[in-house]
């Protein structure tokens, strides 16, 4: 079964950020709760993001990624 990927539930984006050592990375969250990198770095930086601060990248929303929602992409 393929996973989906998980969306903000204020604006149903895919993207998110956070910061790791001073530096912003950018990914994604599938419904298994994975981490797929976007930025530069790559899957080296994703077991430094907590799922339990997360931001989106196009609206104010943060949170946990628990409150995430099914992707309608």
């Amino acid at each position: 079964m393929e996973s989906e990927l998980l969306a903000c539930p204020e604006c149903g984006s895919e993207i998110f950020t956070t910061m790791v050592a001073e530096q912003k990375i950018d990914f994604h969250v599938s419904t298994h709760y994975l981490t797929l990198v976007t930025s530069k770095g790559g899957s080296s930086d994703a077991r430094h993001i907590h799922l339990n601060n997360i931001h989106c990248g196009l609206c104010p929303w943060s949170g946990n990624a628990r409150d995430l929602v099914i992707s309608g992409n």
